[in-house]
């Protein structure tokens, strides 16, 4: 019998009808309890008339339905799909999102992407940006990668080129590509040997050349 590796299995938690406060608040447990491996919220700030078969006028604030699902879960990733750059502030949005990443352990995979609707920008006071909306992601993100921390990140696509460009420049040392990453343990660098040695690397030769040395690891998956 053929053996298949294991498939990463998401699941969007609906954080724009009603009752979706219901969902966020008790959904995400059980998620976790039947052995999904990642929760995604997406986002927009007010409800667009034309859409409300689709979409109502009903919506969570994406980062804090996603801070509440990270106090309720403890093993699965949490993603934004997508989370709209230009709607916020960059420097505040990277603060926002690192804390949850922070707070919860390393489990934050962003998406973004930069929106579609012009009357949401001009709720937000930020239509002159619609325009120019591919350019000022580019630069927001730009923005958050020089941020001081720098963990992990992923991007989920069918495109190689995509991808390579994407582990190429991302600033984060776990890249993922259609898979999400796992969050890193710390190394605790002593010497000494059998019972002496505590930790993961010596403090001296090639472990402690390594222990120093920035780098890169890629993790791809392809169907």
């Amino acid at each position: 019998m053929t053996s298949y590796p294991r498939r990463s299995v998401g699941l969007v938690v609906t954080t724009n009808e009603p009752g979706a406060a219901q969902l966020v608040q008790q959904l995400p447990a059980r998620a976790e309890q039947w052995g999904y491996d990642s929760l995604w919220v997406t986002d927009h700030t007010v409800g667009v008339r034309a859409m409300g078969g689709v979409y109502c006028d009903y919506w969570l604030d994406a980062l804090t339905a996603l801070t509440w699902i990270a106090a309720t879960t403890s093993r699965v990733r949490l993603g934004t799909g997508v989370m709209v750059i230009p709607h916020r502030n960059p420097v505040l949005a990277s603060k926002m999102i690192t804390t949850i990443d922070v707070l919860s352990e390393g489990r934050v995979d962003l998406g973004v992407g930069t929106g579609w609707s012009r009357v949401e920008y001009r709720a937000l006071g930020v239509e002159s940006l619609f325009a120019q909306r591919g350019p000022v992601t580019d630069e927001a993100i730009e923005v958050m990668h020089a941020h001081p921390n720098a963990n992990a990140t992923s991007i989920f696509t069918t495109s190689g080129k995509a991808a390579r460009e994407f582990a190429r420049h991302a600033s984060a040392s776990m890249v993922g590509v259609n898979i999400g990453v796992a969050a890193p343990m710390a190394y605790f660098p002593f010497g000494g040997a059998k019972d002496s040695f505590f930790g993961d690397l010596k403090v001296h030769g090639r472990d402690a050349y390594e222990f120093y040395t920035d780098k890169k690891v890629v993790i791809s998956r392809w169907f």
